[in-house]
């Protein structure tokens, strides 16, 4: 759970209370200047004050964390999904809503005779089946939000489990530069593929 904000809190976003009770915005009391916020939570009224502490318990109430989308239009051609019919390789993003896949057999480099499909985002996830794609340096191959293995210059294998931009993609000629890597088909905490 994340702190409470009182701008997503009379957007419509419950607030919790510790036992994860959801608790709803009702309105702002004029004339109260240390409990203004008038909330419900089972058909009981609570006040709070602007950083979500409760008048008659002093309890804070949260928030679920904000989630993070993962951007599929950055997202490298090839890469493989999970799709209804198997894995297949990712053809790219249509709208915002839609991902188009190669059919059966097909990649960007083998797709003479070959078709595409499409299916919605919700429908697909990132395949744990990845090959590694070597990495001469450039800039981040991977949208923020995806786990990823990478192989340094000096031979280390690390699992990253930070957003992709972080990493450095970039190979200046160190012992510590990429030169490999692979989606794990995980995506991290706080990111959603959707």
């Amino acid at each position: 759970m994340s702190d409470f904000n009182l701008e997503r809190f009379k957007a419509g976003e419950p607030a919790y209370m510790h036992d994860e009770t959801a608790v709803n915005f009702v309105g702002i009391l004029k004339h109260d200047i240390c409990y203004p916020i008038l909330a419900e939570s089972q058909n009981f009224l609570i006040r709070l004050n602007y950083r979500g502490i409760a008048k008659s318990t002093y309890m804070k109430l949260t928030m679920k964390p904000v989630m993070k989308k993962v951007d599929w239009s950055k997202l490298p051609v090839d890469t493989l999904i999970n799709t209804q019919v198997g894995i297949r390789y990712f053809a790219g993003l249509l709208n915002k809503n839609r991902i188009s896949y190669f059919t059966d057999g097909a990649t960007s480099m083998i797709s003479y005779g070959y078709g595409y499909c499409s299916l919605g985002i919700s429908d697909v996830t990132i395949s744990d089946k990845q090959p590694w794609t070597f990495w001469q340096g450039g800039k981040c191959p991977i949208p923020d939000g995806l786990e990823f293995d990478a192989v340094y210059r000096n031979g280390v294998l690390n699992n990253y489990t930070c957003v992709a931009s972080k990493a450095t993609w970039s190979n200046p000629g160190s012992g510590g530069d990429i030169i490999a890597y692979r989606l794990t088909g995980n995506t991290l905490e706080g990111y959603e593929l959707c």
